[in-house]
Formats: C-alpha cells, sequence, structure tokens
C-alpha cells in the first residue's frame, strides 16, 4: 500500500472518536477523511489487478444493508429510514476499506495507535470543562463538547485493550503515550458518570491479567504496581464524590428497574414489536413505532439487539446476530495473543451497546473492519505457511512428516557417516 493511502488511513481512524466537527455538504470531518480514503482504495485495487475474497463478515454486512434499504418499502418514517440506509452503505464500506488496506500486522497495530490518540481529542475537551465545571444540564456530569456522554465514555474504553496491545508490542514515543491514555482514560470515564461504560470498563481492563506472562520478573512487578498506583491516585484525585456516588448507584438503579428512563424505552419497544414481529417497522423507524406509547417520535432502542427487532423485525435480528457470530468465528481463528485482544475488545463492546445506541457508530464497524481484516491476514498466513510447508503441492501430512529430520538426528548431528543423507551425486 502506497505511504499516502497508508496517511489517509491512518487520518480516518484518528478522526473516528471524535467525529463531532461537522463539514459543510460532507456532514463531518470523519467521513471527509473517509471519502478521500475510498478514492484510493479503489485505485490501489485496480493497480493490483486483484481483490480479497469477501468473508462473511463482508458478506453478512452487506446483507445486513440490503435488508436495511429493503425497509424502506414499509417503513413508517420514510425520512428516517433513508438516513439510516445511507448511513448503512456508508459503514458498510468502512468495513471493505479495513479488509482491503490492511495487509500486515504492523499496519493494524499503526492504527491502534491511530484510535486511542484520537480519543485524546475529546478527552481534552472533557478535561477542560471539567476544569471550568461546565457540566451537563441539571447533572453533575461532564463530557466533551457536543459529543454525547455515554458514547464517548464507551469509546474511551475500547481504546484500553488497544492501547495495551501497544505497551506490550511498542517501545519509544508510542508506549508512552499509551501509558499516559491508560491514566487518563479510566479517570475521564469516571467523569462522564455512565455507569454502562463503567461495568464496560471493567471488561476492557481484563486484558490486563489475561496477557500477563506466568513468567514475570519482580522488577516487572513492582513497575506494574508503581503504575496501577498512579491510575488509582489520579482517579482518587481528579474523580468528584458526586461521580462515584452515581456509578455506586449501579445496584439501586438495576434493583429498582429503573435505568435511567430506560425502562421505559424498553418497554415501549417491546410492546409495539408483536404488530411486525417478522420485518419490523423500518431502519430508523424506532422513535415512530413508540410514538403511540411515549408520545414523542424523538426517542431511540438504547439497545442494539431491541433496536434491531423493532427497526429491522426477526429478519434483521439474524442477520445482525449471525453478522455478530462471523466476527466471533473470525477471532476464535486467531492466535492466542490476538485473540485474548479482540475477545476482551468485542465483549467490551457487547457490554457497552447494551445501553446505547451505536447501530451507526462508526466505531462499532471500525472493530468489525479491524476483525474482518485481521482474519484474512490469518488465513492468508495459513495458506502461505502450507503452502511452503507442502514444497508448493498438495502432499498428504504422513509425507510431510516423513520429510522431517528424525528425532536422533536432531539431538545428535555428528552421527556416523553411513547415517549421513546422501547427496544427489552419490544416490
Amino acid at each position: 500500500m502506497p505511504d499516502w493511502v497508508s496517511v489517509l488511513l491512518w487520518l480516518f481512524v484518528f478522526t473516528t472518536p471524535w467525529d463531532a466537527v461537522p463539514l459543510p455538504f460532507v456532514g463531518s470531518l470523519s467521513r471527509a477523511v473517509g471519502l478521500a480514503v475510498l478514492v484510493p482504495m479503489v485505485l490501489v485495487t485496480m493497480m493490483r489487478g486483484r481483490i480479497r475474497k469477501p468473508d462473511w463478515i463482508l458478506l453478512l454486512s452487506i446483507a445486513f444493508g440490503w435488508w436495511s434499504a429493503m425497509s424502506l418499502l414499509w417503513t413508517n418514517s420514510f425520512d428516517a429510514t433513508v438516513r439510516m440506509v445511507f448511513s448503512y452503505g456508508q459503514l458498510i464500506v468502512l468495513v471493505a476499506i479495513m479488509r482491503e488496506l490492511v495487509r500486515t500486522p504492523a499496519q493494524q497495530e499503526t492504527l491502534f495507535v491511530a484510535f486511542f490518540l484520537g480519543c485524546f481529542v475529546p478527552m481534552a475537551s472533557l478535561l477542560y470543562n471539567f476544569h471550568s465545571n461546565v457540566r451537563l444540564s441539571m447533572t453533575d456530569r461532564f463530557t466533551a463538547t457536543q459529543i454525547n456522554a455515554d458514547d464517548l465514555a464507551l469509546t474511551l474504553v475500547l481504546g484500553l485493550p488497544m492501547a495495551w496491545q501497544v505497551v506490550r508490542r511498542r517501545r519509544g514515543v508510542s508506549r508512552a503515550i499509551a501509558l499516559v491514555y491508560f491514566v487518563l482514560a479510566p479517570t475521564s470515564t469516571l467523569l462522564t458518570g455512565t455507569r454502562g461504560a463503567f461495568m464496560a470498563g471493567i471488561v476492557a481492563l481484563s486484558i490486563v491479567p489475561l496477557t500477563m506472562n506466568a513468567r514475570v520478573s519482580m522488577w516487572s512487578m513492582t513497575r506494574a504496581a508503581v503504575f496501577l498506583a498512579v491510575v488509582g491516585a489520579a482517579m482518587a484525585a481528579a474523580v468528584p464524590g458526586t461521580s462515584w456516588k452515581r456509578i455506586a448507584s449501579i445496584s439501586s438503579e438495576v434493583s429498582d428497574g429503573a435505568l435511567t428512563g430506560r425502562r421505559a424505552l424498553w418497554s415501549a419497544g417491546l410492546e409495539v414489536l408483536p404488530s411486525h414481529p417478522y420485518i419490523g417497522f423500518g431502519a430508523g423507524a424506532y422513535g415512530r413505532a413508540t410514538q403511540s406509547v411515549l408520545n414523542t417520535d424523538r426517542t431511540s432502542g438504547h439497545n442494539w439487539f431491541l433496536t434491531m427487532a423493532v427497526e429491522l423485525g426477526g429478519i434483521g435480528v439474524l442477520l445482525s446476530v449471525s453478522l455478530l457470530l462471523a466476527n466471533a468465528l473470525a477471532i476464535v481463528r486467531l492466535p492466542s495473543p490476538e485473540r485474548r485482544l479482540w475477545a476482551v475488545v468485542m465483549l467490551t463492546w457487547l457490554v457497552g451497546v447494551m445501553s446505547v445506541n451505536w447501530e451507526i457508530r462508526k466505531t462499532t464497524w471500525l472493530l468489525f473492519g479491524f476483525i474482518a481484516a485481521h482474519g484474512s491476514l490469518e488465513l492468508s498466513r495459513r495458506r502461505t505457511a502450507a503452502s511452503i510447508m507442502n514444497g508448493g503441492g498438495v502432499r498428504p501430512p504422513q509425507q510431510v512428516a516423513a520429510r522431517q529430520p528424525s528425532r536422533a538426528w536432531s539431538r545428535n548431528r555428528s552421527l556416523p557417516a553411513a547415517w549421513a543423507p546422501k547427496s544427489i551425486t552419490e544416490r
């Protein structure tokens, strides 16, 4: 991939966490950069003369987008469905871009750096608002300018496993920045007061014990202890008591069923669901579908699966669940370190989307694209290794094993001359 294409792709991932800068005609800065990446992707593909064979993630993404477009035929909110279908189309292209352009693990790690570096932009805005005591209306919560607190918090915790991967794999400036992110991101998440993201953050931080080597030196354990102490001190000093009180109310919110108003939204969705169980009310039509119950059409599902069920029916749920299973299957086939990383990332995402609207968030589909690209890399690696082992041909495993040196030859290279392998001329 040409360097300038890599730069454009890096910029696109960098702008994804703060996709809130409005631009005329294109809508946002992230969308403008994405369009700039699309053109060179087509050119690079034409120069190569071949494209990667579509995998199940891409195929199911296309099927999901097609079903969303089909809902234009029966939607009860045509304008909202048109906007949603247009957004889904762009996000499916995003998955295709990631699959096609990310060709090496090093490229993917560079994009990890781009993602959590991009998270610093809204995080800086949040910390400035906290310093200036600019709160969300009628609450003791803080967020970045023009960014929803729940969306920001989930984005920040999704960056934690990526930052940890960089800490483990790299040295120098990128590693230092990742360590700084590991201090600031949990603190900023607590400042948002988002309980769903707090639960997702616990899942995200599980990447640390899951990737720790059993043979850790005393010096490494000491450094880890000091680092965790710094993180704890930063959170204790910066996070006000009101945020801790809100986080501590998770159990009471669950027990009384209020869930910050989400119970009413979910109950309304479940109430109208039986009237359109198979095809739904149309993509993006959750608000119009529940208007008769909630007396407003400016609502959303705040849950991935319920939103799919109400908007796209049972068929939409089947397609979306199949898409998630395709991602899970791709993760299972990865080598152990990458498998742990992406399992934690997607479990973090899954916990988070139980209470937010992330169907058309770029971050969701960026993760799908990352996994699809990683799965394609692993499949290509396995095919190459098999080709090398088989000498370019197809041989049964017994023949491959028969060509390997014996254990005696491996243990003692100074064998008797009669045992030594003969050259071609001697044969």
